[in-house]
């Protein structure tokens, strides 16, 4: 599956190095004084010097590197309110180097240091909050922090306070102002603002949809060997997005994403050799690439894996390995190992047959949205498969279904509306408008305890018939609903039978086939 990342993630905390230099502002230049002179300062208690002096014993430079000695300096340097020193330390106990790792200490420098104004530290403790590490996770706080320090012009504050609101996580979602600061950022040279400038462009999101300009932004960003770029701009040449298509150029950026771990890039290589563009076919070398995207943990590519067994493309026919790799990406919320579990538990296919298990896992599919999920959880409503039997919620789930362009979820939805009365077909319909994708389904209905007298609840893969209420008399008339060979005859009182016909083979069609019962 070839796509391009528009998702924004938020973002991550980076360790940092030992010690960095610091904007010359002392009346005394301790940056170019002698070892011995600039000691003597640090020993009268400048904290300038003390830093500067922990900055070369740290680093080594004139004298032997000496971690305990540069750290024993910053820490008097930071007792003194020295704002760099307050954020060096800060940065030292959140890597653990030279002190235990200790997020609490790593957020209290850092306070101390946003609280005299410094941009680095308003930007990295706003990180801590958005992390929830060392301090209460709290999106708010962490956007208001990322606000002071882009004021200063602070390039990463700049792109994460673009991610928030591009999100609306501690602020109201805003693409225009998302974009606004991606700008800023990408203009200071930032690469991961130079592609999320790019991918509001391709996107048209808070900006102008031009493919063009995204493209000029991504090859700024992967100029600077920006892996998400790298794979932008793969995704550029596999589909024709701002240039002509040329695969095997989308080919080499999405070998340099995935030379960096890019697990994108390396699901969009696997299905380049699985579908041989831009690379000769090569399902052995697609696997191969399946196989690192799953290894670092990617949901997709432990789906393409689980596709790959089921198929026995590249590998062996394994159904159990290919549910297992399904479960694990199910795991990860992938929709669509959701949908293939489903139907692994409800064939039996790698896993023991269960139609319960099926409806697990095809209800969660189907709450991201998936029509083939909702179709075939109708059908397990419908037949009292794994769940109690529900007309209204299978009606619902087929409405669901045939509005996601499901064709089996329209035929099927046509096969109950001469079953359900008019008030239940109104319930279904208002049922399926009212829900959102991500929301829970509804599991009960008006109609479910009738249901559930009707039919009682059926256990996994067990079928209930009820005959005692058929009407009798010289002029009987009924219409059926069949799904294979279980039907449902409906008389004209309401009285529901549940029944089963032989199957028939049609020589002509070369299909077996299932006669409607007769009343």
């Amino acid at each position: 599956m070839m796509y391009k990342r528009f998702s924004l993630g938020l973002p991550v905390v980076v360790a940092t190095v030992l010690l960095t230099s610091c904007a010359n502002t002392a009346p005394h230049n301790f940056q170019t004084m002698s070892l011995q002179e600039l000691t003597q300062f640090a020993q009268r208690g400048n904290p300038r010097a003390e830093f500067e002096l922990a900055k070369r014993e740290a680093n080594g430079h004139g004298v032997p590197q000496n971690t305990n000695k540069a750290l024993a300096w910053v820490t008097k340097a930071a007792a003194q309110g020295y704002a760099r020193a307050e954020l060096q330390l800060g940065r030292l106990y959140q890597n653990g180097i030279g002190v235990p790792r200790d997020y609490a200490q790593a957020a209290t420098w850092r306070e101390k240091a946003a609280k005299q104004g410094n941009a680095e530290a308003e930007s990295e403790l706003a990180v801590l909050y958005v992390s929830g590490q060392g301090v209460p996770q709290d999106y708010q706080r962490a956007a208001a922090l990322f606000t002071m320090a882009a004021k200063q012009g602070n390039a990463n504050a700049e792109c994460d306070l673009g991610i928030l609101y591009a999100d609306g996580t501690g602020v109201a979602q805003n693409l225009q102002n998302a974009f606004h600061w991606f700008k800023k950022a990408a203009e200071q040279g930032d690469a991961e603002g130079q592609d999320k400038v790019g991918i509001a462009y391709d996107n048209g999101q808070g900006a102008p949809l031009s493919h063009k300009r995204a493209i000029k932004w991504y090859r700024k960003a992967a100029a600077q060997g920006y892996a998400g770029a790298e794979f932008n701009l793969g995704v550029s040449y596999d589909k024709g997005l701002g240039v002509d298509v040329d695969h095997k150029r989308a080919v080499k950026w999405y070998e340099k994403a995935a030379a960096q771990g890019d697990t994108d890039a390396e699901n969009n290589l696997g299905m380049a050799y699985q579908n041989g563009t831009g690379v000769p076919q090569n399902y052995e070398m697609a696997n191969q690439w399946f196989r690192k995207s799953a290894a670092l943990g990617s949901a997709i590519g432990e789906f393409d894996l689980g596709v790959s067994y089921d198929s026995g493309q590249g590998v062996p026919q394994d159904h159990k390995r290919a549910a297992k790799w399904y479960e694990r990406a199910a795991a990860r919320g992938n929709r669509d190992a959701e949908y293939n579990l489903g139907n692994a538990y409800y064939f039996g296919n790698g896993l023991q047959k269960s139609y319960r298990q099926a409806s697990v896992w095809w209800r969660k599919a189907a709450e991201q949205g998936d029509p083939s999920a909702q179709s075939n959880l109708g059908v397990l409503y419908k037949e009292g498969l794994g769940v109690p039997q529900n007309y209204v919620l299978a009606y619902m789930l087929y409405d669901l279904a045939a509005a996601g362009g499901n064709k089996l979820g329209l035929s099927n939805r046509k096969g109950l509306q001469g079953i359900l009365t008019p008030a239940q077909i109104a319930e279904a319909q208002s049922l399926a408008t009212s829900w959102k994708v991500g929301t829970p389904l509804p599991t009960h209905t008006a109609a479910s305890q009738t249901a559930a007298r009707e039919t009682g609840t059926p256990r996994d893969g067990a079928y209930r018939s009820q005959g005692s209420c058929r009407p009798t008399g010289s002029d009987i008339s009924c219409r059926s609903y069949c799904t294979n060979c279980s039907c449902v005859v409906v008389y004209p009182n309401g009285c529901r039978v549940h029944v089963q016909v032989q199957a028939q083979f049609d020589s002509l069609s070369n299909q077996w086939t299932y006669p409607n019962p007769s009343c």
